[in-house]
């Protein structure tokens, strides 16, 4: 395997973190590495999942991507006949690296709501990384905000959010990105952390899973602030 990438652009030091970013380093490159770890994507849902990216750049860092070794591309059978990519073990890999970015940037989320293109599964996904192990009991718990479905479930001892609904689970979550938002900054909230949101199923589900991801989120922000 190249450890460069494949136009050549390299940093060209003999250094672990110099090397790595030759081959994650572009733009775009970490974000597609982020829808991935969400679920397979088809050329048209990473278009959809990274607003502002063009075809052709999508299309030349899936290729450096693959060429590296971090995703590879399958063909879906009929009657859905499709191309769609996944990580590999080797991206995967990146998984406690994305994690920890995660927790690290989510002080910048404080404020940053204004003019920003969001999505309900991003902010799931970073209060996911942001919010530690999960007590015992935590379930699974599925999430509609502004019409894209998501579910945020256990996996390796940690919370995951991930595209779609999860099957056979019991409690929904329904409200907007917006919303959530707003109530995973705010200093201060109301004991029941479902409160604003439509809750389909058991609420005290629900309630434990927000208190987790918000204490969790809020804990990270708060410790990285306090640092500066």
């Amino acid at each position: 395997m190249n450890a460069g990438v494949a136009d050549g652009r390299r940093y060209g030091e003999l250094c672990p973190i110099a090397l790595g970013l030759d081959v994650i380093g572009h733009r775009w490159a970490l974000l597609i590495i982020r829808e991935l770890f969400a679920g397979p994507k088809r050329f048209t849902d990473l278009e959809q999942g990274l607003p502002g990216i063009g075809s052709s750049v999508l299309a030349a860092r899936l290729r450096q991507l693959e060429h590296q070794g971090l995703l590879t591309r399958h063909q879906l059978p009929r009657p859905a006949p499709a191309v769609v990519y996944r990580l590999t073990p080797r991206g995967a890999a990146l998984e406690p690296v994305m994690v920890d970015l995660a927790g690290w940037g989510a002080i910048y989320l404080m404020g940053g709501d204004k003019d920003l293109a969001r999505r309900g599964r991003w902010l799931l996904q970073a209060m996911s990384a942001a919010a530690g192990p999960p007590p015992d009991g935590i379930q699974t718990v599925n999430f509609v905000l502004d019409g894209e479905e998501s579910h945020v479930r256990v996996i390796g001892g940690r919370l995951a959010a991930r595209d779609g609904l999860g099957r056979d689970v019991t409690t929904e979550v329904r409200g907007s990105v917006h919303d959530l938002y707003q109530v995973a900054i705010a200093p201060v909230r109301s004991a029941a952390a479902s409160g604003g949101f439509e809750i389909e199923g058991e609420r005290e589900a629900a309630d434990r899973m927000l208190d987790h991801l918000i204490t969790g989120f809020q804990q990270a922000a708060e410790s990285w602030r306090s640092k500066a």
